[in-house]
């Protein structure tokens, strides 16, 4: 039957340096959140918004509180949402990166394979 175990060793050079770079990202990403969900949100909103305001007659002061309100809550939901993924990404790189180990699960399934091969070679299967 294959076991798996668990081994772990120090971060190789070149992992330590993907994963500074990956480090890196996740902090650049974290910094222009709002950044990026404003854009969007304005974006989105400001179609509705124009929308509106082509397809009605209410005057702007109605309708630009409307979508101001309705936009700001929206926006606020996503960031609080998203922020606390963002940072767990950025926390997890760099607790890595300061514990300078990988740990891999490895199996020993080729050996049990090739031995299970053995047993079975005097058989007649099927598929010989």
């Amino acid at each position: 039957m294959p076991e798996m175990e668990t081994v772990t060793r120090q971060l190789s050079e070149t992992e330590r340096r993907l994963l500074a770079a990956a480090l890196a990202h996740r902090q650049r990403r974290l910094k222009s959140l709002p950044r990026r969900q404003l854009i969007a949100c304005v974006a989105i909103f400001g179609v509705l918004w124009a929308g509106t305001m082509i397809a009605t007659q209410t005057p702007w002061y109605i309708v630009s509180p409307i979508w101001f309100g309705i936009g700001s809550v929206i926006f606020l939901w996503i960031y609080f949402s998203e922020k606390p993924k963002e940072k767990a990404g950025v926390e997890l790189y760099a607790e890595t990166l300061r514990r300078n180990q990988r740990s891999k699960l490895e199996s020993n399934q080729t050996r049990w394979w090739n031995s299970k091969k053995r047993k079975m070679k005097g058989l007649v299967t099927p598929f010989s």
